[in-house]
């Protein structure tokens, strides 16, 4: 019988044949699991330094018109910088570093930069007054909530503001100029909050000796 022709490992001899058969049924592959283990650092944190953050700040004087003005320069810190300007009352003024047209009084400005460091200043715009004649000052107190106008009616001529004034919620404090050497004034004064004028009372000013009315304060109180 030709068996040669049927399997190769036949022509190996019957022992190679059985060994050939017991490695195929005794063998045995072990698969281990690989494990990775990926450790991520920890993120940077970056500590910023808020007290670099400083303001110098600046004001001109208003002459009794509404002229004075309000300035500040940021240092240190992380541009862009947001400003916000206030009044004493907390009513917002401007949203720049420098806010023109403004009456006296006192004025804060927040400064934050870009990182949410934030600082803040305030700064005095003075009354100085280069009127001529006999100027007296209204100290005027509105506790009104809105802008008021305040009506004056007086014996002896102004000079230098109209009747009517728009007067805002707070402290005001307007010069009045009267020719020069008036030593006595009688002023009246009435105001409005957009309804029917409530009417003040009658002030009378003099200078003291005989001397002009000129450096008097004059309280005025308004409300609606």
């Amino acid at each position: 019988m030709r068996r040669g022709l049927l399997s190769p490992l036949w022509l190996l001899g019957p022992g190679t044949v059985l060994m050939a058969l017991m490695l195929g049924s005794c063998a045995k592959v072990d698969y281990e699991e690989e494990t990775v283990t990926q450790t991520f650092e920890d993120p940077t944190v970056f500590e910023v330094d808020c007290a670099t953050l400083t303001l110098t700040s600046f004001s001109t004087s208003d002459n009794g018109s509404g002229t004075g003005s309000v300035e500040t320069m940021a240092t240190g810190g992380t541009p862009p910088f947001a400003h916000e300007w206030a009044d004493s009352t907390g009513a917002i003024v401007g949203l720049t570093s420098t806010v023109l047209n403004l009456p006296t009084g006192l004025y804060t400005v927040d400064v934050t930069d870009s990182l949410g460091c934030s600082v803040s200043d305030t700064v005095e715009v003075e009354l100085e007054l280069s009127l001529e004649g006999e100027v007296i000052i209204l100290f005027v107190t509105s506790n009104s909530p809105t802008a008021a106008e305040l009506m004056l009616d007086c014996d002896t001529p102004i000079l230098n503001v109209p009747s009517v004034l728009t007067v805002q919620p707070g402290m005001s404090e307007i010069p009045i100029a009267f020719p020069e050497n008036t030593i006595e004034i009688s002023l009246t004064y009435s105001w409005s909050c957009g309804n029917e004028p409530i009417q003040g009372p009658t002030i009378g000013v003099s200078g003291e000796n005989g001397n002009p009315v000129g450096g008097a304060f004059v309280p005025i109180a308004i409300g609606c």
